[in-house]
């Protein structure tokens, strides 16, 4: 039988909210909504440098365990078929391409997610 407990407030030790996540394999490392080199929001994410035309480099906070982590981007805004791409990445950055079928690259808003151990 599972177990729930109930409470109108949780507490850390020193008596804040306590922080939830960031410890396993299935949490989310880092995430950026970004267009060209304005960060919308972010989370473990210094800074995205504008390339060229269509190709990004995210700066993470903190380094990833290692170069070996999982990633997914998207352009947001464009209606043709698109493709991301990383290139160039190591643990404390990742870069990403975005392109339209033909393989032109384009400059979109993009939205990208890490996962690592």
């Amino acid at each position: 039988m599972a177990s729930a407990v109930v409470s109108d407030n949780f507490e850390n030790g020193t008596g804040g909210v306590p922080q939830l996540g960031g410890t396993s394999a299935t949490t989310c490392k880092a995430w950026v909504n970004f267009d060209g080199s304005i960060i919308y929001d972010s989370y473990n994410v210094s800074s995205v440098t504008d390339n060229a035309t269509g190709e990004f480099t995210i700066n993470f906070t903190e380094n990833m365990s290692n170069a070996n982590y999982s990633f997914g981007a998207t352009g947001k805004g464009n209606t043709t078929a698109s493709a991301s791409y990383s290139y160039a990445s190591d643990a404390s950055k990742f870069s990403v391409r975005l392109v339209l079928t033909d393989n032109t690259k384009y400059d979109d808003l993009i939205a990208a997610q890490i996962f690592s151990n």
